[in-house]
């Protein structure tokens, strides 16, 4: 057995490394500490809600500060645990939340200095337990609130001036990079659990085997893949069988869409590993020679990868592969490449996925 090494393209390491780079896009910057937008949510004894947990989940929807008290309260509006009150409450710079209960309903009101609107949404929350009901009006509220702010984003050349929209320009400024935020999707890692075939080079060496893949999702379109898979397989030829096992890591990068239940994934990436490859001499007289060496190999590829959701958090991801084989391994018999990793590959896997971290 012998190994071939082949020339790296300079292109294709371009193309791998350079998807992300050109799909980059400008965040707004964050909002100075002096400038932090204040929201004030006014929570009246009816809707049973703890206040502090309610303040918590809607400023972590938004990012920003928000306060909140008892409708009743006289006291000044208490800030999150480990979050300094906003410098000026002035009421020209404060987006009031006010709750109410109208029978078997909670009222959310949304009046808001920043774009000049008021809003209102009802809720029916009867059928919740408690815990849930606080979370799912916390998130109700921090929805009202980014949809009242999010035509902040949009910046048109020209528009006229609402009465209403009295906030300060350093308010507007924050408030639409915390629109931007709640409307923006979730950042999540996966984790797999896979089956996978490989057919493989010149030879057609079929393997099969398994391994574990993982994955990161940023906003819900960018994604960074690394898997690690051991497979298995063998080759007849004239003076016995050549036996293969194959350790391979691959690293990709991918753009995302969502299509309701399914997510198609495609990109590029690189696949690297190590064939173990062993000869068994056939029962004939005279016996022949047999040997077994470990070669590494690598190539660029292209992926697809496609996902359903079957349950929350879990889902069953397919992908397939293609790559060139750049950095070969030969299994010879005969002096003639009887079993090789070379040329190109096609490969398959498949699995469950669990997300973690607030995907789907």
């Amino acid at each position: 057995m012998r190994q071939s090494p082949k020339l790296v393209g300079g292109a294709v390491a371009a193309s791998v490394f350079s998807l992300f780079g050109s799909t980059a896009i400008a965040q707004p910057p964050p909002a100075a500490a002096s400038d932090r937008f204040p929201v004030l949510i006014v929570v009246p004894r009816c809707v049973k809600a703890p206040v502090g947990d309610l303040q918590r989940i809607v400023s972590a929807e938004l990012g920003i500060d928000v306060a909140a008290q008892l409708e009743d309260d006289t006291a000044p509006p208490r800030e999150p645990a480990g979050v300094p009150r906003p410098s000026s409450m002035d009421e020209s710079n404060v987006t009031r939340v006010s709750i109410a209960c109208t029978g078997p309903w909670v009222r959310l009101e949304v009046l808001d200095p920043v774009s000049g609107k008021t809003l209102v949404r009802h809720l029916d929350l009867s059928a919740n337990d408690a815990s849930t009901r606080t979370r799912m009006l916390g998130i109700s509220t921090a929805e009202l609130v980014a949809a009242s702010w999010i035509e902040l984003t949009g910046r048109p050349a020209a528009r006229p001036h609402i009465v209403e929209a009295k906030a300060s320009a350093s308010a507007r400024d924050a408030a639409a990079v915390a629109a931007q935020k709640a409307f923006a999707p979730p950042s999540f890692y996966r984790l797999e659990a896979v089956a996978s075939g490989q057919r493989t080079g010149s030879a057609d060496l079929l393997t099969l085997g398994g391994g574990l893949g993982t994955s990161f999702v940023y906003r819900g379109w960018q994604v960074i893949g690394a898997d690690l898979l051991v497979e298995s397989g063998s080759q007849d030829v004239a003076l016995g069988t050549i036996r293969t096992l194959l350790a391979s890591g691959s690293v990709s990068l991918r753009i995302r869409q969502r299509l309701g239940w399914l997510a198609v994934e495609g990109g590029l990436g690189a696949r690297a590993g190590l064939a173990y490859m062993q000869g068994v001499p056939a029962e004939i007289a005279p016996q022949p020679e047999a040997s077994a060496a470990t070669f590494p190999w690598w190539g660029p590829m292209i992926m697809l990868r496609v996902e359903a959701s079957v349950a929350e958090r879990v889902a069953f991801v397919v992908g397939l592969e293609a790559g060139r084989v750049i950095y070969a391994a030969d299994g010879r018999s005969a002096g003639q490449s009887a079993s090789a990793i070379d040329n190109q590959w096609v490969g398959i896997t498949l699995g469950p996925a669990l997300s973690l971290g607030g995907g789907p």
